[in-house]
């Protein structure tokens, strides 16, 4: 038996998709005696079968007698916790509900209002209210006055005063980690763990969810209490690979350094990754990072249009983006940099724009673009301003997601205001993007051959690329669900790309065929021995956005059935 059993969207085995709040919340209820254990949507089998996933769940949160049931809630995730929580509360009626997390927390009223079977949503930063809340529950005699509690009382939502901010996490007890070790793992699947080391990001952008989850309060823990938790973790652990859990990690640059001194007086070399806008790193700050193991950013960008990054407010200074982001690059650090189309106020200039960014950031050396549909989040600033607009659609952002989203769309389009992240906004741009993630999957496959194809545009006509790109390919993308890029058919277009075939003018374009062709020969038939020659190919043959005309000449690499590859020297 269980007081209190944690249910998390977890759904792979990897320790490093933990959710290191729920296991904070969970450590503090075990300091405070009361039992708690940790189930994670990988027990619960196959999302796809989802009845059976649903009845699963419920028969093993059920089978340790908890009574209390606590959800961590992601808006990918919401649908499919709610009805977790109504099986449970059907087949167990005395068992709380209680749900916590950004999505609970950004649409609390309407979830309370609407689903009975929620007892309890817990808004705001819990480490300082879980005790009190849940010891009440246990003793049968909730307490009501519990700050950032809602509940339903005589068919009203009563909404308490969100908790204070804590300003001291160096009081609160370390993780007990024994809580992610009830399951068996084998150490391949430990790749990195992530440890909560601030919160906060005081920028305003429209998009974001988590900047009023925060109140766009920036804080970061000690150096010192950072170190102490990497050296429990890596005790318990033996691993040295960290995930830096912040948003915007950088802001206070005299901290970072002096995390970054403790980390090399470490007895042990770690490497570690951390997010951070462009306008707060310096080449001076990634040299000291670097220095201290960071081998991994993602670094948001979001627009290449200098009128969307104000529209935004993002505020990017794109040219000095671009230049801290080609440093790090040339520094060795992997970079995964982020935008977003289908804004609301968006113009095709403004979408090229972003198209040439995105394309441009794709020819860098060990970074990876990532282009996400503009979705409207709950407690945005985008979703407040537009969110009344919003019709409902089959395409779901890959922000989103379709996890077990097609079984439960009737509860979804029941309740437009809990779910606005499915709904589709329409305009004319965005509804003609029907493939545009195809296109942008090709594009950071092979961004040499486009980069070189995008001197026949300019920056502010890119879109029209696409638009090409998509009639000359209309036969292979037809028959393609659009919602979700399916990879076995992204990289066949790769493969037959008819746009491609459309400049067998360029003076160039035997090599551009070429890399596609190897592109075909390591991707789509597994050819070993040939991804550190892809790179090659295309830093020879792609060189400044153009094709480079050497003299002495490029090399044509083949590879052989047997995966052997073999490098010949061509003239251009």
């Amino acid at each position: 038996m269980k007081d209190v059993i944690f249910v998390t969207p977890t759904d792979s085995i990897n320790l490093n998709d933990e959710i290191f709040g729920t296991l904070t919340l969970a450590s503090i209820l075990k300091y405070a005696d009361v039992s708690v254990k940790i189930k994670r949507f990988f027990q619960f089998g196959d999302i796809s079968d989802f009845d059976n996933f649903i009845n699963t769940a419920e028969k093993k949160i059920l089978s340790h007698n908890p009574k209390i049931v606590s959800f961590y809630t992601r808006c990918d995730v919401y649908h499919v916790m709610l009805k977790i929580a109504e099986r449970i509360k059907s087949v167990s009626p005395e068992t709380y509900i209680v749900f916590g997390g950004p999505q609970a927390d950004a649409c609390a009223e309407e979830t309370i209002l609407v689903f009975d079977y929620v007892d309890f949503i817990c808004c705001g930063e819990g480490e300082k209210t879980i005790v009190p809340l849940f010891k009440s529950l246990l003793n049968g005699e909730p307490d009501l006055t519990v700050d950032g509690l809602v509940y339903k009382k005589d068919g009203n939502a009563v909404i308490n005063p969100r908790p204070a901010l804590l300003t001291d996490f160096d009081s609160l007890p370390f993780a007990d980690f024994s809580l992610w070790t009830d399951i068996e793992r084998e150490a391949k699947d430990i790749y990195a763990l992530p440890i909560d080391i601030g919160r906060g990001c005081p920028f305003n952008c429209i998009f974001c969810s988590t900047k009023s989850f925060w109140e766009r309060k920036y804080r970061l823990k000690s150096a010192e209490r950072i170190i102490e938790e990497i050296k429990l973790v890596h005790n318990v652990f033996n691993i040295t690979h960290f995930k830096f859990m912040h948003d915007m990690f950088t802001m206070n640059k005299q901290a970072v350094c002096e995390l970054c001194e403790k980390i090399k007086e470490l007895d042990f070399k770690i490497t570690w990754s951390c997010s951070a806008r462009a306008d707060c790193l310096t080449p001076e700050l990634v040299d000291t990072m670097a220095d201290a193991g960071l081998d991994r950013i993602f670094i948001g960008v979001e627009s290449g249009s200098p009128r969307m990054q104000k529209v935004i407010k993002k505020n990017l200074k794109l040219d000095k983006a671009y230049e801290i982001i080609k440093y790090i690059s040339e520094k060795g650090i992997f970079i995964s940099a982020s935008y977003i189309y289908g804004f609301p106020d968006e113009t095709p200039e403004d979408l090229s724009q972003t198209i040439y960014s995105y394309l441009t950031l794709s020819t860098y050396k060990g970074i990876r673009t990532w282009c996400h549909r503009c979705t409207f989040f709950p407690g945005t600033e985008i979703e407040k301003t537009h969110g009344h607009e919003l019709t409902e659609s089959a395409i779901f952002s890959d922000l989103s997601g379709d996890y077990g989203a097609t079984a439960c769309a009737d509860l979804i389009n029941a309740h437009p205001k809990i779910f606005p992240q499915y709904k589709e906004y329409n305009t004319p741009l965005r509804n003609s993007l029907k493939y545009f993630d195809y296109f942008l999957w090709v594009l950071r496959k092979v961004p040499s051959v486009y980069m070189h194809l995008s001197k026949y545009y300019t920056p502010t006509t890119m879109l029209d690329m696409y638009y090409d790109w998509e009639k000359a390919n209309f036969d292979l993308l037809k028959n393609l669900d659009s919602a979700t890029v399916n990879k076995d058919s992204a990289n066949h277009l790769i493969e037959n790309d008819k746009f491609i075939q459309t400049f067998e003018k360029d003076e160039h374009y035997q090599i551009i065929k070429d890399v596609i062709r190897f592109y075909a020969d390591y991707v789509l038939y597994k050819k070993r021995g040939s991804l550190g020659v892809y790179g090659f190919i295309v830093d020879d043959y792609f060189d400044n956005k153009e094709i480079a005309d050497y003299q002495k000449g490029l090399s044509r690499v083949t590879v052989s059935a047997d995966g052997t590859v073999k490098i010949n020297k061509m003239k251009l």
